[in-house]
């Protein structure tokens, strides 16, 4: 089962000004291992150079992207240049057979999306047939900057 890591990427940037600025960036990266993180991470910051700043599990249970399959079964992520990550905090509530009140169990999911209202009409469509109802608790944007991950190889 494949986890979701955030790495923490030291690099240089060129600023719109033409000035070269040292900056932090995080990746969202699904893989095994905080190893295999690291591994991908590196490959995918080559040639340029670099440091892993940190590497942390994450809350996100799912990333929600909008993609198409191609002729050899691969995902092609859908990418417009204004989208975000955000954080999507789900509420799902059930009912505790032994009690018999509700239960509340909280979830959290990454999407790409363009804007808030667009993270919200991702999760409803991603929801659907979901027998246990929910409530979407919060959406906030991320600081994340791309993800990394072995479906895109």
């Amino acid at each position: 089962m494949t986890t979701f890591y955030i790495a923490t990427v030291k690099c240089e940037k060129t600023m719109e000004s033409g000035a070269v600025k040292r900056v932090s960036e995080k990746l969202l990266v699904d893989a095994l291992s905080f190893t295999e993180c690291e591994a991908m991470v590196t490959e995918y910051m080559q040639p340029q150079e670099f440091e892993v700043a940190g590497i942390a599990k994450t809350k996100y249970c799912e990333l929600i992207r909008k993609y198409t399959v191609n002729e050899e079964g691969k995902r092609e992520y859908e990418v417009n240049g204004d989208e975000s990550f955000f954080d999507v905090k789900v509420c799902f509530m059930m009912l505790d057979e032994k009690s018999g009140e509700d239960k509340k169990s909280y979830t959290n999911l990454l999407v790409f999306a363009k804007d808030i209202d667009d993270a919200r009409r991702m999760v409803i469509s991603a929801m659907k047939g979901t027998m246990a109802g929910y409530t979407i608790e919060s959406i906030k944007k991320t600081n994340i900057v791309d993800h990394v991950s072995l479906l895109e190889k």
